[in-house]
C-alpha cells in the first residue's frame, strides 16, 4: 500500500483475511528436521540465542536438495529392507559437499521427516573400523618405515595391560596369515596387523591423528581404540572423512555460508582457518588403499555395482554387530552412515550389508563422480618385491607397482639389496 501496489481496500481485506493456520491436532512434521536442527544451532554458537528471536534474518544454507533427496529415498527404500533382517533398527546419515565443506544432506530417523532424536548427531556409538584410515596414515607419514607394500605380522598376539588384564585381538575370520602387505590389511580390514601397525607408531600418534583431522571428543589412548573403541555420531565421523576426502585438509563442516540482518547486511562471524592435518601425499595412499577397499576389499559389492567409477570407501562393524558403518567419498560428495538399534541391541549386521547398503542406494539415485586420484607432489610410482616389500628396480622378478612417497622410496640396485644412505653418497 505505502508503494501505491494496493488501495486502501484492498490492504484493509488482506490484513483482516485469516491465515489458514493448521489445526494444532493435527501432527506436523517439518520438513528437514535434522538439518535445520544442526542449523539453529550453529546459529547459537554463532551469535547466541537472541538472534533466533529476531524478525526479517535471512539465513543461506549449505544444503543440497538433490542429495537430500538421494539421501531420503536411499534411507526410506533401504530401511524397508534391512527391517527385515533385524527389527526396529534406524539410521543417521550425513553428506558433506567436499570442496565446500558444507554439511549438503542430513537424516536422523528411518522416517526422515520426523522431528525427535537427530541420529546424525546425538548418538554416540563405537565406530569400529572406520577408525583403521587414520591408523594407517599415521604409519604411512613415516615413510621411511612403511609403504603400502610393507609386510606386516598377522599372528596370534596378547596385550596386558597395568592392570592386568588380557586382551587377545582377532581377525573377523578368526584366522592368521603369518605376514600380508600393508595394503592388503587396509583393503580387507584386517584386525590384528592393524593392531602392530598402531602399536609400531603408537598409539598416541593416532589419537593425534584422528583429533588433527577434526575429531571434537576426547579419545582415550588405549589399544582398543586401534580397532574403533571410540564412540561417535554420523557428523563427527564425517567430519574427518571430508579431510581424507580434501587432501588431509581439516575445516570445520558448516551448515551456513551467510547470514543477513533485517537491512540485507552481512553478519560477520570468525571462521575455524583450514589446517593442513595429512600430509597431501601420505592422504593420497590412504585413499588409494580406500579405493581398494572398494575395487576389492570388504566393500567389492559397492564396486561391482559401480564398474568403471573409482571411489573410496571403509565399512565399520562394532562387537557383536550392533553398529554397522560406512564412511566413503566420489568426486563431488563425503559420506558417513551409521545404522543400529537405539536399544543397543544386536543386529547381525556388518557394515558391508547394513550402512553400506544405504550409500550404495545413495549412489544409485545420484549417480557418483568418478574420484581423479591424480598423484599429488612427493607421490611417484614405486615398484616393491611382494614378499619383503623392498623398493626394487621396474625390471625386477616378483614386484608389484604401487604409489609410493618419493622422498623415502629408494629402489635396490641390480635388483639386489638397497644401498645404505652412505653408500650412495660415497658411489658405492
Amino acid at each position: 500500500m505505502e508503494n501505491d501496489k494496493l488501495t486502501v481496500a484492498q490492504y484493509k481485506a488482506a490484513a483482516e483475511s485469516p491465515l489458514g493456520l493448521r489445526s494444532a491436532k493435527k501432527s506436523v512434521h517439518q520438513k528437514l528436521p535434522a538439518f535445520f536442527a544442526v542449523v539453529k544451532q550453529e546459529l547459537r554458537d554463532r551469535y547466541g540465542d537472541s538472534l533466533l528471536q529476531q524478525s526479517g534474518i535471512k539465513v543461506y544454507t549449505t544444503l543440497d536438495p538433490m542429495a537430500q533427496e538421494a539421501a531420503e529415498k536411499a534411507i526410506s527404500t533401504t530401511m524397508k529392507s534391512l527391517d527385515k533382517r533385524a527389527k526396529n533398527i534406524q539410521v543417521g546419515m550425513v553428506v558433506t559437499d567436499k570442496y565446500s565443506g558444507g554439511i549438503a544432506a542430513m537424516v536422523g530417523d528411518k522416517v526422515p521427516g520426523y522431528q525427535g532424536f537427530n541420529r546424525a548427531v546425538e548418538i554416540r556409538r563405537p565406530i569400529g573400523s572406520l577408525i583403521k584410515p587414520f591408523v594407517y596414515a599415521t604409519a604411512l607419514n613415516q615413510s621411511d618405515k612403511f609403504s603400502l607394500a610393507t609386510p606386516i605380522d598377522d599372528k596370534p598376539i596378547t596385550l596386558k595391560n597395568e592392570q592386568g588384564n588380557t586382551w587377545s585381538p582377532k581377525n573377523v575370520d578368526k584366522k592368521f596369515s603369518g605376514q600380508v602387505p600393508l595394503l592388503t590389511a587396509i583393503k580387507d580390514s584386517m584386525n590384528v596387523p592393524t593392531v602392530n601397525v598402531g602399536l609400531a607408531v603408537g598409539v598416541d600418534s593416532v589419537v593425534n591423528t584422528l583429533q588433527k583431522a577434526g575429531w571434537s571428543e576426547s579419545v582415550s589412548p588405549y589399544p582398543s581404540m586401534l580397532l574403533g573403541a571410540v564412540n561417535g555420531s554420523p557428523l563427527m565421523v564425517a567430519q574427518v572423512y571430508q579431510t581424507l576426502a580434501d587432501e588431509g585438509r581439516y575445516r570445520k563442516l558448516t551448515s551456513i555460508t551467510a547470514v543477513l540482518d533485517s537491512q540485507n547486511q552481512a553478519l560477520g562471524v570468525s571462521r575455524t582457518p583450514s589446517s593442513q592435518a595429512i600430509d597431501p601425499a601420505t592422504d593420497y595412499l590412504v585413499q588409494y588403499a580406500m579405493n581398494h577397499v572398494v575395487r576389492s576389499g570388504t566393500a567389492k559389492r559397492l564396486g561391482a555395482a559401480f564398474p568403471g567409477v573409482r571411489l573410496a570407501g571403509k565399512t565399520g562393524t562394532s562387537n557383536d554387530s550392533r553398529d554397522s558403518w560406512f564412511a566413503g567419498f566420489d568426486e563431488r560428495n563425503v559420506a558417513a552412515i551409521w545404522v543400529g538399534q537405539d536399544d543397543n541391541s544386536k543386529t547381525g549386521l556388518y557394515g558391508s550389508s547394513g550402512a553400506m547398503a544405504v550409500y550404495q542406494a545413495f549412489l544409485q539415485q545420484r549417480p557418483p563422480m568418478s574420484l581423479r586420484m591424480t598423484p599429488v607432489n612427493g607421490v611417484i610410482n614405486g615398484y616393491f618385491d611382494r614378499t619383503t616389500g623392498m623398493a626394487k628396480q621396474g625390471n625386477c622378478d616378483n614386484i608389484v607397482g604401487l604409489p609410493a612417497l618419493e622422498a623415502s622410496y629408494r629402489p635396490a640396485d641390480n635388483c639386489g639389496e638397497p644401498l645404505s644412505w652412505w653408500q650412495k653418497l660415497v658411489g658405492g
